[in-house]
């Protein structure tokens, strides 16, 4: 079966807590900006470019159609994929590092070299993406895999929206360097460990203003 289209003002019902018919997109746009550290403009952008992905046909990935089945209550729907990724990534990354981490690691340390090349912290995160990716192949597990991949779609619309939290994480790339060469090492207690400190961080950040957006949305209901 096709994952179903997700439309905008169902995104928004799931993501910020009501459906785009009681409340003005512009009002919701600002609010949300507000705690990102973004401008309006740039989070009404994101959420156009997600509508021209599924006009496209770039925006039907089983990511997508969990979102669109959430309720309104589950503004936290955002916040689980934070949470999932926090889970999940060390032990994908100890995973890695006992089945393929001396083969894959070269490979690793080109991403991390192209993440300093630049200071286009938009492209840092599609390098990222790219290297969670590579890490998640180096697993050799199908699902994890798929995961990784199915997030690109529904993430990289908001990427210049997300760049105050994306400097927690990549503006310093040294951690990055530390969990390429726990992983090089084929050390897997060691890449997970590495890879939790460099993700808390961002994703504590990120959690946080999820819970601050999803409270006020239910106060306004």
């Amino acid at each position: 079966m096709e994952p179903r289209r997700v439309e905008k003002d169902q995104l928004l019902e799931v993501i910020f807590g009501q459906p785009l018919g009681t409340a003005d997109e512009h009002q919701i746009a600002e609010k949300v900006a507000g705690r990102l550290d973004a401008s309006p403009d740039a989070v009404l952008e994101a959420w156009h470019q997600l509508d021209r992905n599924k006009e496209d046909g770039d925006g039907r990935s089983e990511l997508a159609a969990l979102v669109g089945a959430g309720r309104r209550q589950d503004f936290l729907a955002a916040r689980s994929m934070v949470e999932m990724r926090l889970d999940q990534t060390p032990g994908m990354a100890g995973k890695v590092a006992v089945r393929s981490g001396p083969e894959i690691a070269p490979r690793l340390s080109r991403l991390v070299r192209q993440m300093a090349d630049t200071e286009d912290m938009v492209q840092r995160q599609r390098l990222a993406i790219e290297f969670w990716m590579c890490v998640a192949e180096g697993t050799q597990s199908v699902m994890l895999s798929m995961m990784i991949k199915d997030m690109l779609p529904a993430l990289e619309p908001f990427f210049p929206v997300l760049i105050g939290i994306a400097k927690l994480e990549l503006s310093d790339l040294d951690p990055y360097r530390e969990v390429v060469e726990a992983i090089s090492m084929a050390d897997g207690a060691l890449a997970a460990k590495r890879t939790e400190e460099l993700i808390a961080g961002s994703s504590a950040a990120l959690i946080e203003i999820l819970d601050d957006l999803a409270t006020g949305s239910t106060d306004a209901d």
